[in-house]
């Protein structure tokens, strides 16, 4: 019996799978395993035929949390099947905030130009983004490796630690 209905749910999940590989995508969802941030990643393009999509990126770093939000523009949709081995570039750019342990984030402690509460500080900026992706044949799934500038306004960013986020992301697509 139990073997009967773990062949018939692998079945099942192999169908899904068939079936969604030839849909048509709207969003992805996954992780981002980057340097300074790792975090979750949420894609979703305008419509069927658009190479706009937004992204949003909630990631963990410098023992805090920061949520970025992104417009980009991809070389080609995946919906669209006209793309080279289903390779595509993508340009962006957005804004973030977050909050960060303060002895991780600033070179100089006594910095006051950021607002500090306790030992938290709550840094906001503006970010733009370049990659590349590739749409894996036959499955639903979307690599990405990407370089993030970003560059925090409060405290004019002079005791910012990076200015470049480096990642790769891996994002299920339905």
């Amino acid at each position: 019996m139990k073997t009967t209905l773990f062949k018939i749910s692998i079945f099942i999940i192999l169908s899904v799978i068939a079936v969604q590989a030839n849909a048509q995508y709207l969003t992805g969802f996954g992780i981002r395993l980057g340097d300074p941030g790792r975090g979750v990643t949420l894609i979703r393009y305008m419509n069927p035929q658009s190479r706009g999509a937004v992204n949003f990126i909630l990631a963990s770093q410098y023992k805090g949390a920061c949520f970025t939000g992104l417009y980009e523009v991809h070389s080609k949709n995946h919906n669209i099947n006209i793309e080279i081995t289903n390779v595509g570039a993508y340009l962006g750019f957005g804004a973030h905030i977050g909050t960060y342990k303060q002895s991780d984030y600033i070179r100089q402690p006594k910095d006051s130009s950021y607002m500090v509460t306790r030992d938290r500080i709550v840094a906001a900026g503006v970010d733009a983004i370049a990659g590349v992706e590739w749409k894996l044949p036959h499955v639903p799934l979307l690599l990405s490796a990407d370089i993030k500038p970003f560059f925090d306004l409060s405290g004019i960013g002079k005791t910012q630690l990076n200015y470049v986020d480096y990642a790769l992301s891996l994002r299920w697509l339905f």
